[in-house]
């Protein structure tokens, strides 16, 4: 059995949650930024970066002096837009890719159960449609998270699974996955060697996109600033998550593959 079958059996009866839903009315119903005379206006919320513009209340914003948008429900088919990261980085342990197949296998298999459509997109030298997954998925140098010509769903619920160890703005990743969503989460898989490199001395470290080598002496000052590094990082993407009304999280690779569940913050958010 692959690691995308395993991860369907682990979701088996949950359901993905639209977050976004909890101003819903009735069964079925779904906000939306769009306007139209076929849908019902709901309220006006402040503007926040990724809204779309034509939503803008300019006689809200004339009053209040800020940026006002509409927003709407109507009956709609909730969509996931589910990003896999499948660049060298994501193949560091055996664990590590294991844990990225029953990932996106748990969650398209939650978003099916919920009724939803769902899309897989790879992310590595680019950002492409993949129909069905892909268990020997061709490992590529990362080079830009800038998926411009995706046609991602707008009002769509997104998810993305990566380590997030790219040479991009984290502001500008957060930024476009949640430009056009109704919710979003990001899943940083990390394997125990990135957490806590288990080697001392004088090591030769290969970047495992480029093929660079690099020696460096790693003792416990190297080491604890690497951690201390890797929280700053995190901590950033969990603060840009927040500003931009999505969600951050981390899963261990060896942990997750073993059995182990998501935080309960994202079970009671995203999932049933």
């Amino acid at each position: 059995m692959g690691d995308f079958e395993t991860g369907m059996l682990r979701a088996g009866k949950l359901q993905l949650v639209d977050p976004s839903a909890a101003l819903q009315r009735t069964p079925g119903w779904v906000i939306s930024a769009d306007a139209g005379s076929s849908l019902e206006y709901l309220e006006t919320r402040e503007y926040t970066p990724g809204d779309d513009l034509r939503t803008i209340d300019w006689h809200a914003a004339a009053r209040t002096e800020r940026l006002m948008v509409k927003r709407y429900h109507r009956e709609s088919l909730v969509h996931l837009d589910l990003v896999i990261d499948t660049s060298a980085s994501m193949s560091l342990s055996a664990d590590k890719k294991r844990a990225m197949g029953q990932l996106a296998g748990f969650w398209w298999t939650c978003a099916r159960n919920a009724g939803f459509s769902a899309q897989m997109w790879r992310l590595s030298d680019g950002c492409l449609l993949m129909p069905v997954w892909d268990e020997h998925l061709h490992q590529a140098e990362f080079k830009s998270f800038d998926p411009g010509f995706v046609q991602w769903q707008n009002n769509g619920i997104r998810i993305l699974i990566s380590d997030l160890m790219w040479p991009e703005e984290p502001e500008r990743v957060v930024a476009r996955l949640a430009q056009g969503a109704s919710a979003f989460l990001m899943l940083q898989v990390l394997a125990e060697l990135d957490v806590n490199p288990g080697f001392q001395g004088w090591v030769q470290l290969e970047h495992l996109e480029t093929g660079e080598l690099l020696d460096v002496l790693f003792d416990e000052r190297a080491r604890t600033e690497y951690q201390r590094n890797l929280t700053r990082f995190q901590d950033v993407f969990r603060d840009l998550a927040e500003r931009y009304r999505g969600q951050f999280g981390v899963v261990l690779a060896e942990g997750f593959v073993a059995g182990a569940s998501f935080s309960d913050e994202i079970a009671r958010l995203w999932l049933k």
